[in-house]
């Protein structure tokens, strides 16, 4: 699990830690990010960040209304309201 990724809402850190794979909800779809995915910038709609290990077990699920989110050197940090 080489993913890092940090997701914060206004009220604080609702989760930071490695994962193997991370599903986000983006305006255009959703996107599946692993270690070493091409860097992007995301809009995200409403739906579920789902954080998976490396055994494919959802570590967790987190319900988002909008965001943003950021992939760059491996490190994957979301933004959401």
């Amino acid at each position: 699990m080489n993913l890092h990724i940090e997701v914060a809402c206004p009220e604080g850190m609702l989760f930071q830690g490695n994962c193997y794979l991370a599903v986000v909800p983006a305006s255009s779809g959703e996107i599946g990010v692993m270690d070493n995915h091409e860097s992007f910038l995301a809009n995200l709609k409403e739906g579920e960040i789902k954080i998976f290990d490396n055994q494919n077990n959802l570590l967790k699920a987190i319900p988002v209304k909008s965001g943003f989110a950021e992939m760059q050197n491996s490190k994957l940090i979301i933004l959401v309201n």
